[in-house]
């Protein structure tokens, strides 16, 4: 995983919409994304699909299969801390662009410009 990589921190609880996951280079979606088997099912599944289709130059291991789907999940959810851990850096850098002006920042003295 690299620095930008998600976690989600429960992978035993489904997340709202369960386990989706698209594979927009195979056309291919999970077709069961609510099975009882969780995470582990939907990466068994894109396993098997990126297996099949060597051409497309996808890594079928199960970690890049699990990190393909939890970046995935954490970005349908809009990196929702109930579900993600610390989003990536460009996700907080909009954020803290969009906070009003003065939340969360020290404010300058008007008078002598100190903090």
């Amino acid at each position: 995983m690299s620095d930008e990589s998600m976690t989600l921190l429960s992978v035993t609880k489904f997340p709202s919409g369960g386990w989706k996951y698209r594979e927009p280079s195979l056309n291919w979606t999970n077709p069961d994304p609510l099975n009882g088997e969780g995470l582990d099912h939907a990466v068994k599944l894109l396993q098997s699909v990126r297996a099949q289709n060597p051409a497309a130059n996808l890594d079928p291991s199960y970690a890049a299969c699990r990190d393909a789907i939890v970046q995935f999940t954490c970005a349908r959810l809009k990196y929702d801390p109930r579900w993600c851990g610390l989003p990536p850096a460009e996700v907080q850098r909009r954020d803290e662009a969009a906070m009003p002006r003065g939340v969360g920042r020290k404010r300058k003295c008007a008078s002598c410009g100190r903090r």
